[in-house]
């Protein structure tokens, strides 16, 4: 009988599990086949379309925490606290942003978020109103230091952008900004499946490991 695919995760990416055994993803039948309508999840691991792609993903991945950390440098902060000023730029222009907002946004737990708002507000760069609606909530927004320091940055990002981005068309990002969004809702899914696998090799190791002894006793 096949077994459920694991609740989806309520936990960010960034949280260690808690959870000590969750089930794994349901057996697949076999790979379909590859062409127009198909999707790619029941490809072979070592299909070498996949591992190109996942290749790929995970060098862009690691070039943009690279680059992040680089503007980062050129305004002083730590590669943290520039995501954070960067996604509250934006999210001050949908109106008045909350720690959650912010958070969601970002992907990131609401703790983490807060910690690095803490430095951002001690030096000056982001400032924390009293929620009316909810008092237990506070809004966010950048003070005029900190409007200043990012407008230090647009021109950077504007140069940046022209390398990064050149000859990448609307409906390319567009399409990317799609597939990164399904990955990012899936990700957890996929670690607890990974978590699972992890723990049950510890086991038989572990068990292994006993049998060994006991015989050599």
């Amino acid at each position: 009988m096949a077994r459920k695919r694991p609740a989806s995760a309520t936990r960010t990416p960034d949280q260690p599990s808690t959870e000590t055994a969750v089930a794994p993803a349901p057996k697949r039948s076999g790979p379909r086949a590859a062409g127009r309508g198909s999707t790619v999840d029941n490809l072979p691991p070592d299909d070498a379309n996949l591992r190109e792609f996942i290749a790929d993903f995970s060098a862009a991945g690691a070039l943009m925490r690279r680059l992040r950390r680089s503007l980062a440098d050129a305004l002083d902060l730590s590669a943290a606290e520039h995501s954070v000023m960067l996604g509250l730029w934006y999210c001050e222009r949908r109106g008045t942003t909350s720690v959650r907002e912010l958070a969601d946004h970002l992907h990131v737990a609401a703790a983490h978020v807060t910690a690095e708002l803490g430095k951002l507000s001690e030096a000056g760069l982001v400032e924390k109103t009293p929620n009316e609606a909810d008092k237990r909530a506070v809004n966010l927004r950048l003070t005029q230091k900190g409007h200043k320091l990012l407008d230090r940055l647009a021109p950077i990002l504007r140069e940046v952008n022209l390398s990064l981005l050149a000859g990448v068309s609307h409906a390319e990002m567009g399409a990317a900004q799609r597939l990164l969004k399904r990955i990012v809702e899936q990700a957890p899914d996929a670690i607890r499946v990974a978590e699972f696998a992890a723990t049950l090799d510890r086991h038989a190791l572990a068990a292994a490991s006993s049998t060994r002894s006991h015989r050599e006793k």
